[in-house]
C-alpha cells in the first residue's frame, strides 16, 4: 500500500468515526426526545382519566340533583289551588 493510499485510508476511516459519532449523538437524542414524548402522553392520560372521574362526579351529582327535583313540579299547582281555596 502506497502512502497516498493509506492517507486516503486514514482520511476515510476519520470521516468514517465522525459519522458514527454524530449518528451515535443523534440517536441519544431521539431516545430523550421518544421517553420526553412517552412522558407527555402518560401525563395527557392521567389527565384525561382525572377529568373523566370528575365528569362523572358531576353527572352523578346533577342526576340526585334532579331526582330531588321531580317530586316538586306539581308543587305550583298545589300552592295555586291552596291560595285559590
Amino acid at each position: 500500500m502506497s502512502s497516498n493510499e493509506h492517507h486516503a485510508c486514514e482520511i476515510r476511516y476519520r470521516d468514517l468515526l465522525g459519522r458514527l459519532e454524530e449518528m451515535s449523538a443523534r440517536v441519544e437524542r431521539l431516545g430523550r426526545d421518544q421517553r420526553t414524548v412517552f412522558d407527555l402522553l402518560r401525563d395527557v392520560r392521567d389527565l384525561v382519566g382525572l377529568v373523566m372521574t370528575r365528569v362523572k362526579a358531576s353527572d352523578h351529582r346533577i342526576e340526585e340533583i334532579a331526582a330531588r327535583l321531580v317530586p316538586l313540579r306539581g308543587l305550583g299547582e298545589r300552592i295555586a289551588r291552596h291560595f285559590r281555596n
